[in-house]
């Protein structure tokens, strides 16, 4: 599977939980409703830790790499252009996140658990940041 891909459909699932669980909620009584935004729109995650680890190896850890240099582009621009700069390039820079989150997170499956518990509004942001910056339909712009 290529990464927009991949990116895509983990995209359309968190929005389809997202979208299923408020119609639960809403349906719901006043108390219901409170803990629901106390606890900051809680939602069920199996579907997306079945998804996470459906996916092979190599396309998670893509998935899991474009989030983080999403979240980069998002919060600190500056040190993600100082790191791209470093590594002479997006794809090089890619290639180093997903070795790193290897090294850390060697087990796919705690990865995805770990990945599937990261907020969920900021996870979409940041892939599609990541798409919208650095992928077109063929894989990685050069910048």
């Amino acid at each position: 599977m290529n990464l927009n891909k991949n990116i895509n459909s983990y995209l359309k699932l968190l929005s389809y939980e997202r979208s299923a669980e408020l119609k639960f909620y809403h349906r719901k009584n006043i108390i219901s409703k409170f803990f629901y935004n106390l606890f900051k729109n809680p939602r069920d995650k199996r579907k997306e830790l079945l998804y996470l680890d459906s996916i092979d190896e190599i396309d998670f850890y893509q998935l899991f790499a474009a989030y983080f240099i999403g979240s980069d582009l998002l919060t600190i621009p500056d040190c993600l252009n100082e790191d791209i700069i470093t590594f002479g390039n997006v794809e090089e820079l890619f290639k180093d996140r997903i070795g790193i989150l290897k090294n850390r997170l060697p087990l796919k499956h705690e990865a995805a658990i770990f990945f599937k518990d990261k907020d969920c509004n900021f996870v979409k942001e940041s892939l599609i940041a990541f798409q919208n910056t650095f992928l077109n339909k063929d894989g990685f712009l050069e910048k």
